[in-house]
């Protein structure tokens, strides 16, 4: 159990106490909300159960928090406790404590932060799922980092985790596409066609026209639009893969719309919610009761040609995973899916979703920079840089940094003369340096032939100044940090948390020097660098980066 876990129970159990001194019942425990405060001189960690509390018993805020403090038990963990404000309650950790992090880090080593907390419970996470119409572009890379390194967050806190891409194959815009590329194919060979005015733009159309006729000159030319269909989306998916596979984002398993009209599930779902008593048909077509469900209006599953609507799929797709038995289910989608969601929500409500299990994470779009102005783009003329192009231009490395430093919710300006940069401005250069000075260190330490011992021997009472007792307890946080964001789908704070710890690193590097003619100071420093750096690689794996140990 981590520091800042033990400090909750503590918190909660003098709260237990000070409710049944005041005759309230145990069913009314507010939920124990520990935060760590933001002047350093409030403690490491700091909890508002007070104001709570005060607020159900009808009592003054700073009486009830005197009356908790009262009840706190200080066991080994807690040094200090003190009331601020109008009733924040403050808890100083003891530095035994602190150190106690330090041999548990040297023992977990790069898997430091890793838990059982999942307990093994199946998770399923579908990302990117970007329809196989064109190359992938930044917004689809946002989606893949945040998508692929939850999944990472959620089996280093000890979940079952599976990552899924749904590839939408059948419809509309898998005939345009091979429309398009049929037309482009066919004026290629000198048999005139008409471009569709809709149809898709940029140079990838042509590139695969010019593809076939190499491969097979007029060969194609009666094939019909079936095959070109089936050749263009294969080819893009192929290229999906493979940008992806670049970035370091791999699936357990690519499921295709197509098997599910092949299989028959579609038509089985529909039978069940017409069964269910939740279809209706209107002006020659089936709709679903949606509005039963609190969405806006109902909607169509089958067109009035008899033609399924990509909703109708896609209830069939989550009754496909719904029979797969995962304990959570999450889908990451760009915001512009905002109005999808709750017709889905509804739909999977009809089919048997417990509430909570499907839960969507929706990440706003992405501004491409190059000096502070932003680069024009767009997807429907075509002009737009892909997602491989970013890659190259960057590097894997500060492509993933970026697309996970910040909320989700929010825009994200992604500079990328500041990606390149190789100075402290550049965040990922900035952290991977801090990892890199530590990987010095020990360089320097092992040439003076200065003793590798271990935090269990080091005398660590030597690590006593501020900075150093601040990297601790950053340190020993990390463990909540990652359960934390299986609760709350939030990957920028492992980033954050991240460029926290190298500043703070840094800043100390700066001030003090960790190896000195003190033989046990700079062992006990030493073993504190350590830590600092096993704590980063255990992040860096999450976020899927290197961890270079010279720059």
């Amino acid at each position: 159990m981590s520091i800042k876990e033990k400090v909750r129970n503590i918190i909660k159990e003098a709260t237990l106490k000070t409710i049944q001194e005041k005759n309230l019942s145990k069913d009314d425990l507010p939920e124990i909300i520990v935060e760590i405060p933001k002047i350093d001189s409030h403690g490491n960690l700091s909890s508002n159960i007070a104001f709570l509390l005060a607020n159900m018993a009808s009592e003054d805020i700073l009486k009830t928090a005197e009356n908790i403090v009262k009840n706190i038990e200080r066991e080994d963990i807690v040094e200090k406790v003190e009331i601020a404000g109008k009733g924040f309650i403050n808890i100083f950790i003891a530095k035994d404590c602190l150190y106690k992090v330090l041999c548990q880090i040297e023992e977990e080593s790069e898997r430091y932060g890793c838990s059982n907390f999942g307990e093994e419970k199946k998770v399923l996470i579908e990302f990117v799922s970007a329809n196989p119409t064109g190359p992938l572009h930044v917004g689809h890379g946002r989606g893949a980092v945040i998508g692929d390194t939850l999944a990472n967050v959620f089996s280093a806190a000890g979940y079952y985790v599976e990552k899924e891409y749904y590839i939408n194959n059948v419809g509309k815009q898998a005939e345009l596409l091979g429309t398009c590329v049929e037309a482009e194919y066919k004026n290629l060979i000198g048999i005139p066609m008409d471009y569709p005015e809709d149809g898709y733009k940029g140079d990838y159309i042509k590139d695969l026209a010019e593809k076939l006729v190499k491969m097979g000159g007029k060969r194609y030319q009666d094939w019909g639009l079936d095959f070109f269909v089936r050749f263009t989306v294969r080819e893009i998916l192929d290229d999906i893969k493979n940008v992806l596979l670049s970035f370091q984002v791999r699936f357990n398993r690519m499921f295709s719309e197509n098997t599910l009209y092949d299989s028959g599930k579609v038509d089985e779902c529909i039978d069940i919610l017409k069964e269910k008593g939740y279809t209706y048909e209107k002006d020659g077509a089936l709709w679903l009761k949606t509005t039963a469900f609190n969405d806006d209006k109902d909607r169509v599953l089958i067109r009035e040609n008899n033609v399924h609507t990509y909703f109708a799929g896609d209830v069939a797709y989550h009754k496909d995973k719904l029979s797969r038995e995962y304990s959570k289910i999450i889908n990451i989608l760009g915001a512009d899916h905002h109005g999808y969601t709750p017709r889905m929500e509804c739909a999977c409500e009809i089919i048997g979703y417990q509430p909570g299990l499907l839960e969507y994470l929706l990440y706003q779009l992405v501004n491409l920079m190059r000096d502070g102005i932003q680069v024009s783009m767009s997807t429907r003329t075509g002009e737009y840089i892909t997602l491989q192009k970013v890659i190259e231009e960057v590097g894997s490395d500060a492509a993933r940094f970026f697309f996970v430093m910040r909320k989700s919710d929010v825009p994200l300006d992604f500079d990328l003369e500041l990606a390149k940069k190789k100075s402290d401005e550049n965040p990922v250069y900035y952290v991977q340096y801090a990892h890199a000075r530590i990987c010095s260190i020990l360089r320097q330490a092992k040439e003076k032939n200065i003793e590798n011992i271990s935090a269990s021997e080091a005398n660590l009472d030597l690590l006593s100044f501020p900075e150093e007792l601040n990297l601790l307890f950053k340190l020993s946080i990390l463990p909540d940090e990652i359960i934390s964001i299986t609760k709350n789908l939030e990957t920028h704070r492992l980033a954050n948390y991240l460029v926290e710890l190298a500043s703070m690193f840094h800043s100390y590097y700066a001030k003090y020097r960790v190896i000195s003619e003190d033989k046990e100071l700079t062992m006990a420093r030493l073993c504190m660098c350590k830590a600092v750096l096993f704590a980063m690689r255990s992040i860096f794996k999450i976020i899927a980066i290197q961890a270079p140990d010279k720059m």
